[in-house]
């Protein structure tokens, strides 16, 4: 692997199983997510260019959602 290439891979801010927050509103056809909920991530996109997250409250869902639209829970 190169030395650019393990740059990219460090620079990915989440990896699977990362809990994080939702930064801003997030609108499902089962209903809207508020900003702030907490979620698992539990599938990474072509090296984080997106995530699969999974949210239990206020309802089981799971979303892709880009990097922007993510912080560390903690």
């Amino acid at each position: 692997m190169s030395a650019s290439a393990r740059t990219k891979l460090s620079e990915v801010p989440f990896a699977e199983l990362d809990i994080v927050r939702l930064r801003s509103m997030l609108y499902t056809d089962d209903g809207s997510i508020p900003a702030g909920s907490i979620g698992t991530i539990v599938f990474r996109h072509d090296r984080g260019a997106a995530f699969e997250v999974e949210f239990v409250k206020p309802f089981a869902v799971v979303a892709t959602l880009r990097p922007a639209d993510l912080a560390p829970a903690v």
